[in-house]
């Protein structure tokens, strides 16, 4: 496969992942879709670091195991993005994709100290009626920052369109 080709299906995945993660919709094979495309795309070692950490950030924010590891590697990625020698200044949309997997970081972290770690196989359920399950801002109360919900659902999607505008 051509490296255009390649970076055509990165493109591509990377808009479907984002596309299922942010559905309006509760559809939890959306999410496991999202996920699963995510797990493909970081298989691919000639990745670009952008497409990386989105990938990263849809890990980060999911309610498995491994969550918070996945939004520290977003955070390690967007990082070394734009500190490597030779490379392009760092666009708005860099600061704004390191900003976000700062934020999911912080919101991962606060959640596995309030949940006591990540939820177990067998039992998934935090008493709530909702299965443990997070909601896309990562935090279990289904309001953002500002209210609104979903923050951190609506700063990767934001990403992802910023990242887009900016690859075109």
């Amino acid at each position: 496969m051509s490296d255009d080709n390649k970076m055509r299906m990165f493109k591509a995945m990377d808009r479907e992942m984002h596309i299922l993660a942010h559905s309006s919709n509760d559809d939890n094979d959306n999410k496991e879709k999202s996920e699963e495309i995510a797990h493909t795309l970081l298989a691919y070692p000639e990745l670009p670091l952008g497409l990386r950490c989105r990938a990263l950030l849809v890990l980060g924010t999911s309610d498995g195991p491994g969550y918070v590891e996945w939004a520290r590697e977003a955070v390690r990625i967007a990082e070394l993005a734009m500190s490597l020698p030779g490379s392009a200044p760092p666009t708005e949309g860099d600061h704004k994709l390191l900003r976000d997997c700062r934020l999911v970081l912080k919101e991962a972290e606060e959640d596995f100290v309030k949940y006591g770690g990540y939820p177990d196989e067998e039992d998934e359920g935090d008493g709530d009626g909702d299965g443990g399950e997070k909601d896309e801002a990562g935090d279990g109360d289904d309001e953002g920052e500002d209210g609104e919900g979903g923050v951190s659902g609506d700063k990767a999607k934001s990403a992802s369109e910023d990242a887009d505008s900016e690859e075109k």
